[in-house]
């Protein structure tokens, strides 16, 4: 907020600046992340046979889930993911910030949901 209002203090819209009386926070945790079980997992599974108009939108749905679940990987990685990227039993992705390689066989990883996939308020 303060730089926003000091852009506009720069373009004369403003005479002062209100953000500069706001402390910043100090001492901000993250907030601890919890799992998905593996009933909210299979109850995930489950909905996804009842999206879409047939069997192909259903299992891209739970090939989806299950990727999020086994990889950690974003939903927009996974999203926008092309068959051509599986190479073997692994998959060859470019998020954000580099190359790397993600096993695409769910006994070769410790799961996404094991290094965190939700916050403890339920959110993302």
């Amino acid at each position: 907020m303060r730089q926003f209002f000091g852009f506009c203090l720069e373009r004369k819209w403003l005479d002062e600046n209100p953000a500069k009386k706001i402390k910043a926070p100090r001492n901000i945790r993250p907030e601890e992340v919890v799992p998905y079980t593996a009933a909210e997992v299979s109850r995930i599974l489950a909905a996804c046979d009842v999206i879409g108009p047939g069997p192909y939108e259903r299992l891209r749905a739970q090939a989806m889930v299950l990727l999020l679940r086994y990889t950690g990987l974003r939903i927009s990685d996974v999203a926008t993911l092309e068959r051509d990227r599986r190479q073997g039993g692994q998959l060859l992705l470019h998020p954000k910030d580099r190359w790397r390689r993600v096993s695409a066989d769910p006994r070769r990883t410790t799961g996404g949901a094991e290094r965190g996939t939700r916050s403890a308020r339920g959110g993302r």
